[in-house]
């Protein structure tokens, strides 16, 4: 406060640095986002297409015990590699609240006793 010739001043200090700081993560995950969408396509269809030429090896070129055992390992691979991106894109989802929750009826026991 100032007060001089009559009149008083008032002045006040702000920190925005964590405003700022907030901008900047608001931003970061928007890019964030942005990037993994744009990439959904790009991962995704070369995996598809690596299954795919595996199942076809498997089931077509009836090849010999050795190598339907490695066909079997990059198929299972490329399973595992589709899940986890399928799951990134779930997070990615959840971050922007456009997740869609599916209800379903399942065998509880069907899966806990296989």
């Amino acid at each position: 406060i100032s007060v001089g010739s009559g009149r008083a001043s008032l002045y006040t200090l702000k920190d925005i640095t964590e405003s700022r700081k907030v901008e900047h993560l608001k931003l970061a995950n928007l890019i964030k986002a942005r990037i993994l969408g744009s990439l959904s396509h790009e991962l995704r269809n070369p995996i598809n297409c690596i299954l795919n030429s595996l199942e076809y090896c498997k089931k077509k070129l009836g090849a010999d015990m050795k190598s339907q055992k490695n066909i079997n390992i990059a198929i299972t691979n490329s399973h595992i590699l589709l899940n986890k991106y399928n799951d990134l894109l779930d997070f990615l989802k959840i971050e922007m609240k456009q997740l869609e929750i599916e209800f379903a009826f399942f065998d509880l026991r069907g899966i806990i006793n296989s």
